[in-house]
């Protein structure tokens, strides 16, 4: 089988963090033995292509072949365009010519997969015929109600397009259906964690007892509640730490922060961290914690749970499907008292949690062999 992947965003040379999840999924699918191709179109900012005017290599297509996976991508600056209606025209010009340029090379396409409706899957239904289309839905903008008028017209029309639709999340499933008020079929497949991400009971661990968090550090995440919640918790105790994996525009108010509740030797802003380093951190640590206000899924927690981390979140509509099950823990948002209390508890109770059940547990839901066999399954289902 032939299948096209067209993500909405991907990792490249600006983050490579960014989409990962798009692109272990495509490597995974590939070691089923399904030949794999990747169309990404990835939307620069001004102030990225102004810094690295050589490195953005604007409108030029990059191809390369990594892990089985023939990758096509293309950097564009978006103009701070990319939320806006006039975007989805220069995306689904953008789109079509960069399709049709290999279209050739790919040979005949049994199933194109596109990642979000915003842009990718609808230009897909726009541009592609005769072509059965797969959308799988990831965008945290429908949670978050962020969607324009004409944004839930596209999504509408991708849904009602496509051959199959899918969600990440049933929370996010029932906003795509509340939104569009169509009447199809969705069908739920979270994403899949790498089986990179396993319990490893070999890694001695620090005495120090240590929550991980990762995050990009921006308001959403509620980074300052967790630092908070935390100093509740712990800041009489000087054998627990807070590490926190990631950056963003609310590092300087967080450091502050941590200045201000004379938390400097317990909590660690470790800034970005390569993905592929970001095992050793997971196995290094005790415990996972991440108190959003909102996630369509929320691959981190699973992540956690793969190392067999007891793992903390908030009822966010994406942390309830994961969380829901042994070694998860849910909070409600933005309450310190509850989360503090839940971070003490698995503090306190941590020698009488069951690692190796816990990731056995995810295991049984997000490992390779589990997701990638359920969209292959659909793969199969839309090509006869």
């Amino acid at each position: 089988m032939n299948v096209l992947i067209v993500p909405s965003w991907y990792p490249s040379e600006f983050n490579n963090v960014t989409g990962s999840f798009f692109k272990e999924q495509a490597e995974c699918i590939a070691k089923k033995g399904v030949k794999v191709s990747v169309l990404a179109i990835n939307s620069l900012s001004i102030i990225d292509v102004l810094k690295h005017p050589l490195k953005s290599n604007i409108f030029k297509l990059k191809h390369y072949c990594e892990n089985n996976v023939n990758t096509y991508v293309v950097n564009v600056c978006s103009f701070g365009l990319n939320k806006t209606n006039l975007f989805y025209t220069i995306y689904l010009k953008i789109f079509e010519y960069y399709y049709k340029t290999i279209k050739v090379e790919l040979g005949k396409i049994d199933v194109v997969h596109a990642h979000s409706f915003r842009h990718a899957g609808f230009a897909c239904c726009k541009i592609i015929k005769n072509i059965p289309i797969i959308i799988t839905e990831h965008n945290s903008a429908i949670i978050l109600n962020k969607l324009t008028t004409k944004d839930i017209e596209h999504l509408k029309y991708s849904l009602e397009h496509s051959k199959t639709f899918i969600c990440v999340s049933q929370s996010l499933k029932n906003k795509v259906l509340e939104l569009t008020k169509v009447n199809k079929s969705i069908i739920t497949i979270p994403n899949v964690i790498s089986d990179r991400f396993k319990y490893n009971n070999n890694v001695k661990k620090n005495n120090t007892f240590i929550f991980l968090s990762v995050s990009n550090l921006i308001p959403l995440k509620r980074v300052d509640i967790l630092i908070k919640s935390f100093w509740v918790a712990f800041k009489n105790r000087d054998d627990v730490m807070l590490k926190i994996v990631g950056d963003g525009n609310d590092e300087n108010r967080l450091k502050r922060m941590i200045q201000k509740l004379d938390l400097s030797n317990k909590v660690q802003l470790l800034g970005k961290i390569k993905r592929e380093e970001i095992l050793n951190v997971y196995n290094a640590s005790h415990a996972f914690v991440m108190v959003s206000e909102h996630e369509t899924f929320g691959v981190v927690y699973a992540e956690s749970l793969m190392c067999g981390l007891p793992t903390i979140g908030t009822r966010n509509g994406g942390a309830e499907d994961i969380l829901n099950c042994y070694g998860g823990y849910l909070c409600r948002v933005d309450s310190i008292n509850d989360i503090s209390n839940t971070m003490l508890y698995v503090f306190n109770n941590y020698d009488r949690i069951d690692r190796l059940r816990i990731y056995e547990n995810a295991s049984s839901r997000f490992s390779e062999n589990i997701v990638i066999n359920s969209i292959v399954d659909v793969y199969n289902g839309v090509a006869k």
